[in-house]
């Protein structure tokens, strides 16, 4: 934005004109700078783009963001949360679609919320996770709180439709609607084995305003309106006596006239007496001339035909300019009586947009409850213990496209250490691992049951991912700096209570580099942070590492050879190997065969080469452990 939206003095006199107060402490918040300017510039970017004032935008809310967990942008691609990371790939295949089974708008944007802002408060997660073992336990109620769901229309957006005067009378009707709908859904839920976060979203402090607007709704608009004020018909029959009488006169002219006609026959003696209608003199009586001596004073001769009069009166004249005048004068009128009506619907709008959220977020708990019934999800326990423990996990979004996903544990403790180091060949399913360790977790701290048999967790503020890049050519990135980067800002922001996942960190260089500074990254995070760490790498010379560092355990993808045949078995085993198996995954990837006989070749020189492997040795055993700086290794 310009400059001028940043103005200090004009957006402190800007905020006070716009919440009517002489003081902006009572918002809330405080009187610094960046907060003054940061709701401003806001306010008048939406008014800009919007064109009129926002009525209902009536508070300001300050997010209190101890509370979540910040993910980087790097991890929610990572992870796969809402996109995937090919730009091409399934949008189906995403944390996002597993787990989304919200039935409405409002629950689906709060889910989309909480999956990239997990919690790191252990009370309000044990609330969320309590709420989601009550639908769990209860598929019953789960069912019938989805029949309601299903019934809500996006009232939050509807609401807001309100504040902007831009809710067609379709709208405030379906808000009516799924207001009542919310209210029963509210009291459907009444029971006294209701956790306690259900309690608070069921009980409404302000039912009677919800009240209210309900009955201000039905009172004034017909059940079921048209969406467009163009052409009136919206207003209640009853409502407003001037609008019954025009929308009368309008729809029930031709009986009016009928019966008009018959009283002036009856009341004249003429038979043959007849009303009708021209564009020059528009409504008229029309008598023959054998009756010319019937017709009475009141009468206004108006034209002369070869056998006929024709009259006018003052009553017809009146009734003809209301029939004209009616259709326009009736638009008119109903538009007069909706703006008032939207007028007078404005003031409920912070109590519509609490209960929305309400909604929403039980329909996050529905949500998770189906998912772990559906996906054999199970409750996780939160523990103060620092640790980690995952028994039979899946990677939530793989095992859907997959046949007999295996299962594999995650221990993370003083006995199987916090950092582990993870080797076996491309194709095996290490990245698979490391990342559905990260994703078990995420879902745990966003209060989801988890793809597991058993999990017992204690909250990590933050979860980083480094999992493979490709170069940004647009910024002028390699892929060594893009690694260089992410692993920078893991180094510098992770803590003792972090969970970091490394995906072959160093690939990006040459291997003596890529081998150092992986082996610096490693030494770095046990001696300076401590973190929980998942480090899968091809750098066997890593698995050295177990020897020096307590802390540090080696586990490796198991792999069978038969027959010359490898067979990647996808289970996660203790130890560590040397082995990466490349020619056979060239092979299986469609190599050529005479590419794959020379690289065996070549393979088998390379390890019956003794002055190799005793070169590498006597190198390994020089390194020392020591705590080495960032700067050491180019990483700040």
């Amino acid at each position: 934005l310009e400059d001028e939206y940043f103005n200090l003095k004009d957006n402190l006199s800007y905020l006070k004109n716009y919440f009517k107060t002489e003081t902006i402490k009572g918002l809330g918040i405080s009187d610094e700078s960046y907060f003054i300017n940061a709701i401003a510039s806001l306010l008048k970017y939406a008014e800009d783009t919007q064109k009129k004032t926002l009525n209902h935008i009536t508070k300001i809310e300050k997010k209190n963001f101890s509370d979540y967990m910040q993910l980087d942008e790097s991890t929610i691609a990572n992870l796969e949360l809402l996109y995937p990371i090919q730009t091409s790939g399934d949008l189906k295949a995403t944390v996002f679609a597993v787990i989304n089974k919200t039935l409405t708008a409002m629950g689906q944007r709060m889910l989309r919320y909480w999956l990239v802002n997990p919690l790191i408060n252990a009370e309000r997660l044990q609330a969320r996770l309590d709420s989601v073992e009550y639908f769990h336990n209860n598929p019953i109620i789960t069912d019938d709180t989805a029949e309601f769901l299903n019934k809500i229309y996006d009232f939050e957006r509807l609401s807001g439709k309100i504040g902007l005067e831009s809710a067609n009378p379709k709208d405030i009707v379906l808000l009516k609607e799924s207001l009542i709908t919310s209210l029963e859904l509210f009291k459907s839920l009444s029971s006294e084995n209701l956790p306690e976060r259900l309690k608070f979203l069921t009980h409404i402090e302000n039912k009677d305003k919800i009240d209210d607007f309900i009955a201000i709704v039905e009172n004034t608009l017909k059940e079921d309106p048209p969406a467009e004020t163009a052409n009136g018909g919206y207003v209640k029959d009853g409502f407003n006596s001037e609008v019954d009488d025009l929308r009368n006169t309008k729809f029930n002219s031709t009986k009016i006239l009928k019966e008009i006609q018959k009283r002036e026959s009856s009341a004249t003696g003429i038979t043959s007496l007849k009303i009708g209608f021209n564009k020059v003199f528009g409504y008229y009586i029309e008598i023959t001339r054998t009756n010319a001596d019937k017709v009475p004073d009141s009468y206004i001769r108006k034209q002369t035909l070869a056998n006929a009069e024709r009259y006018i009166t003052q009553e017809l004249k009146e009734l003809e300019d209301k029939i004209l005048s009616a259709d326009d004068k009736l638009i008119a009128l109903e538009n007069q009586i909706y703006l008032k009506l939207i007028s007078e619907l404005k003031q409920y709008i912070p109590f519509i947009q609490q209960i929305a959220q309400n909604i929403a977020e039980i329909d996050c708990f529905a949500s998770f409850a189906q998912t772990a019934r559906l996906q054999r999800f199970i409750k996780p326990e939160i523990t103060r213990d620092n640790i980690l423990e995952i028994k039979d996990g899946r990677h939530i979004v793989v095992e859907q496209l997959q046949d007999n996903f295996i299962t594999n544990n995650a221990s993370f403790n003083t006995k199987n250490g916090i950092f582990h180091i993870l080797t076996g060949p491309n194709m095996s399913g290490k990245s698979t691992y490391i990342r559905q360790v990260a994703l078990i977790t995420l879902l745990a701290q966003i209060g989801s049951f988890v793809p597991a048999l058993k999990m017992k967790f204690s909250l990590v503020d933050r979860i980083f991912t480094r999992v493979g890049a490709s170069d940004n050519l647009a910024k002028g990135e390699s892929t060594f700096m893009l690694e260089m980067i992410e692993t920078s800002n893991i180094i510098n922001n992770a803590t003792n209570r972090s969970l970091i996942i490394l995906d072959e960190v160093g690939r990006g260089t040459s291997t003596y580099d890529g081998v150092a500074i992986a082996w610096a990254i490693i030494e770095y995070i046990i001696d300076n942070i401590g973190a929980k760490t998942l480090f899968a790498t091809h750098y066997h010379e890593l698995i050295e590492l177990d020897k020096r560092y307590k802390s540090i355990k080696n586990y490796h993808v198991s792999v069978a050879e038969a027959n010359g045949e490898v067979i990647f078995q996808y289970k996660i085993e203790s130890g560590g190997t040397d082995r990466s198996y490349g020619v056979h995954v060239a092979k299986i990837a469609g190599v050529p065969e005479e590419i794959v006989k020379r690289a065996n070749e070549i393979l088998g020189n390379f390890e019956n080469s003794d002055k190799v492997n005793t070169k590498k040795e006597k190198k390994l055993k020089k390194i020392q452990p020591k705590k080495i700086h960032p700067e050491q290794i180019g990483l700040l």
